[in-house]
């Protein structure tokens, strides 16, 4: 695992500052960090692309305590093994830094249980995008998707797909989604049946 520890001071990435909490640490372990975060950041600073990089549950925790009041609009951790214990410090991030749109979580192990903490955590945020490819939920996690859209009404997409959600959770999904009153984010990897894709197509007039 690539060891992680905050930055000290500002880093600047595209002429556009990280606002980066101290720690303690070693100045080796130091410039890894700087190495990391400036080789994976893209658009002028608002993009993290630190997908691939098997950060772990540790790293996410050092990483949660440096990100705070970024100009990033997007991060994306895609396949870093991170499991529940992640789940407070990815919300920790997405609460600390508000112009966040899009969250790519894609290919983890979050669980039921990391679902349910991102579901408490997650409240009226920026996010338009969230990536879930692949985080092993099962029907348990079904009622926490809801929460989820529910508690973030600018939510335009969020990926399920390769999940264990079940036809019924899927339908139930839907269900709330065709009395919800605002607007409507697109669920992606929704197992329907014949009626399911017909209310589908109706919620999404398509």
């Amino acid at each position: 695992m690539k060891k992680i520890v905050t930055l000290m001071s500002i880093m600047y990435m595209g002429g556009v500052a990280l606002n980066l909490s101290p720690v303690m640490g070693s100045e080796e372990e130091t410039q890894k960090i700087k190495q990391l975060i400036g080789q994976n950041t893209e658009k002028n600073g608002t993009i993290l692309n630190l997908s691939f990089e098997e950060l772990e549950d540790a790293g996410m925790e050092t990483l949660s305590e440096g990100l705070k009041n970024t100009s990033l609009k997007e991060i994306r951790l895609y396949s870093n093994k991170l499991t529940d214990k992640s789940a407070p410090f990815i919300a920790k991030i997405i609460q600390n830094n508000k112009d966040l749109e899009t969250l790519d979580l894609g290919l983890n192990d979050l669980k039921d249980a990391g679902m349910e903490t991102l579901s408490e955590g997650l409240k009226n945020t920026s996010l338009k995008k969230i990536n879930l490819y692949s985080n092993d939920l099962t029907s348990k996690s079904a009622p926490f998707i809801i929460t989820l859209i529910k508690n973030n009404p600018n939510l335009e997409t969020l990926n399920l797909r390769v999940n264990r959600l079940t036809r019924k959770d899927s339908q139930d999904i839907l269900s709330y989604l065709n009395k919800y009153d605002k607007s409507i984010p697109l669920i992606k990897g929704l197992d329907l049946d014949e009626e399911g894709k017909k209310i589908f197509k109706k919620i999404y007039k398509q």
